[in-house]
């Protein structure tokens, strides 16, 4: 299974203990996982957002996880207040499955 893992701050204390188990227990289980930033929709570049990544937990492609950084989001719905909940295309359209680990 192609599993994408969305990965990010947002000031979530204690988020990197999270992050950093999870490529490895997902390979573990047999799965394939790469890394999608959640941020695509609010007007951050891929580069921009690799370079986010590998000041987190360290995310870069050496953890042997590529990481999807396409820009290109679509909505997947709307919260409770109104606001549009978006996703990274890449981690929508080509995989089995999502893990967004720290999410609240």
């Amino acid at each position: 299974m192609k599993i994408a893992l969305g990965v990010g701050s947002r000031g979530i204390t204690n988020s990197q203990g999270d992050c950093e188990g999870s490529p490895g227990v997902l390979i573990q289980a047999g799965a394939r996982p790469f890394i999608v930033p959640p941020w695509a929709a609010r007007g951050a570049t891929a580069a921009a957002s690799i370079e986010m990544l590998a000041r987190l937990p360290g995310y870069t492609e050496s953890m042997g996880v590529p990481i999807e950084a396409s820009m290109e989001a679509r909505k997947i719905g709307t919260a409770f207040d109104g606001l549009d909940v978006v996703f990274s295309v890449a981690g929508l359209c080509r995989n089995d499955g999502v893990v967004v680990p720290h999410r609240v």
